[in-house]
């Protein structure tokens, strides 16, 4: 199941220049990393926390996702993570000035090929174990559950955009807290799903793994492989009923206070997907976090990850980039991170709003 990703609106406003909101980013994260330089450096332990473990979140991965990345590091002891995630879904294409009430009527379709609706909250929480072979070498295994529900935050992001002069994405026009999953075929068809048909719990599908630290040092450099097994119990809505196989390599470097972590990856899936899009059996994604140590044991993050298209459907067929920004925290064996996403950067293709939590323990 690929309930990991949701997605805000995905058509741009009027007036947005293209890259407009990638330059934006840029800027800001040139910023933040500018004022963080101010100031002595602290002495700090050979390697950083490390970045978040995010995986993209976009509206694309709720058919068909990619992992979040790992670094592989030179630790003996073993580690459990608790993660969980909350994200608001407006996933919106529509390019008709038509009442958004009328995709609720199936009867008639009065919007074209391409337009879809996704519009639900999902929760996600998981265990994810790494056992060390050797000091360089570890086995993983990650267990997820999701939560698909009506959500409860729609009047608080409808708040927000406005305080700020964000562009509802005509999210106002439809009914708060609901769950609906809507598109619309070449042949006009149109497929729609409701709570009863999406909603609930679900297990994913599990995910084994290994981690190699290949060389040690400033620069180091690690291999990651992992397969997901199809496990998840989720409905058909969802893809993720077939296996697929991830390989990560990532590089690690510091200077001075900073950290910096460079990943590139590609997933192989081993099915087609869902009847009704033609989903990608190969995509690619890349990860690139900045951490700025305020001390041995607290860093500020700014974690970028992008992913290739996953399906060959309007709007669905483009990158994904998102950004957020957070902290990691470590109390002796306890490592806490906890990450902000909201689509002010990259506005199409990336989670309306949405926190990411985990807590890691080493173990003795």
């Amino acid at each position: 199941m690929a309930c990991r990703g949701f997605g805000a609106g995905l058509r741009p406003g009027p007036g947005r220049a293209p890259g407009w909101e990638g330059l934006r980013a840029l800027g800001v994260v040139a910023l933040f990393t500018v004022g963080l330089l101010l100031g002595p450096a602290p002495k700090l332990e050979a390697e950083g926390l490390g970045p978040f473990y995010l995986p993209p979140l976009g509206p694309s991965e709720t058919f068909r996702a990619v992992p979040a990345f790992v670094v592989p590091a030179s630790q003996t002891a073993s580690e459990f993570t608790w993660y969980a995630r909350v994200v608001n879904v407006w996933a919106l294409n529509v390019a008709s000035a038509r009442p958004l009430s009328d995709m609720d009527n199936a009867y008639t379709v009065p919007f074209r090929y391409g337009a879809f609706l996704l519009d639900y909250e999902g929760y996600q929480v998981g265990l994810r174990s790494s056992y060390a072979l050797s000091p360089r070498m570890r086995l993983e295994v990650d267990v997820p559950l999701y939560y698909v529900g009506s959500g409860h935050t729609d009047a608080l992001i409808e708040g927000f955009h406005r305080t700020f002069g964000i562009s509802q994405h005509r999210r106002d026009e439809w009914p708060r807290n609901q769950t609906h999953f809507l598109f619309v075929l070449p042949t006009g068809e149109r497929l729609i799903n409701s709570r009863q048909d999406m909603g609930g719990v679900f297990l994913g599908n599990v995910g084994l793994g290994a981690t190699l630290e290949l060389s040690q040092g400033n620069p180091g450099l690690g291999m990651r492989f992992l397969v997901h097994i199809p496990t998840t119990d989720a409905p058909d809505v969802f893809d993720e009923n077939g296996s697929n196989a991830t390989w990560q390599t990532v590089a690690h470097w510091r200077w001075w206070r900073i950290d910096g972590y460079h990943g590139i990856g590609a997933t192989w899936y081993g099915s087609d997907g869902n009847r009704f899009l033609n989903l990608r059996r190969l995509r690619f994604s890349c990860m690139n976090t900045l951490e700025y140590a305020l001390g041995r044991d607290l860093s500020l993050l700014v974690h970028t990850v992008a992913a290739s298209p996953a399906a060959d459907y309007p709007e669905l067929d483009d990158w994904i980039v998102e950004v957020s920004c957070g902290f990691r925290q470590r109390w002796r064996r306890w490592e806490l991170e906890l990450a902000l996403i909201e689509n002010l950067f990259f506005f199409d293709n990336s989670p309306d709003a949405g926190i990411h939590l985990s807590i890691t323990t080493a173990l003795p």
